[in-house]
């Protein structure tokens, strides 16, 4: 759904406000992002899909998206999170919706999640039909990736608390 409406949104850009308009959109990826964070969480390297796919239209074969490593998808909650916040107001506009101190403190939990599977978690694994390192991440990677998640941890949080809008827990 959340790239179903950044698909199509832009064909009706004329219909809203600007602000609107970029909030819609940061809704957009702030969700992909959230569905991104919950399933790598769980899973390590997920299946990164980021356009509609077109059933039945398209043959089976093509709709089947490979895992991708576990830092890939990392990267991509990151990249996410980064596009829901330079989009999203930073009030919401109505009860319930995302804004953009919800997203960097949700992207801050994610990326301190990151850093500590890049940097403490020995369990690896490898896709049977890729080969990539879907579990763990690669050892010569791993400690500048837990140093870019950790610090993007920090700096979210700090902007959180500088904010003066919400406290951290």
């Amino acid at each position: 759904d959340a790239n179903r409406l950044l698909e199509t949104l832009p064909t009706y850009k004329a219909n809203f406000t600007t602000a609107d308009y970029n909030h819609f959109i940061g809704e957009a990826y702030f969700a992909r992002a959230m569905v991104f964070y919950a399933m790598t969480k769980r899973y390590g390297g997920v299946p990164l899909v980021k356009t509609v796919l077109k059933y039945p239209e398209t043959p089976a074969a093509e709709l089947e998206v490979p895992r991708s490593t576990e830092e890939e998808s990392w990267n991509q909650v990151l990249a996410d999170f980064d596009l829901a916040i330079a989009n999203l107001q930073s009030t919401s506009p109505k009860r319930g919706y995302a804004n953009k101190y919800v997203a960097l403190s949700f992207k801050s939990e994610a990326m301190l999640f990151a850093g500590s599977v890049a940097k403490y978690n020995k369990i690896t694994g490898f896709g049977d039909k890729t080969g990539v390192r879907v579990i763990g991440f690669d050892p010569t990677t791993s400690a500048a990736a837990s140093k870019k998640y950790f610090k993007e941890a920090y700096n979210s949080a700090r902007e959180v608390m500088k904010s003066g809008i919400y406290s951290l827990y």
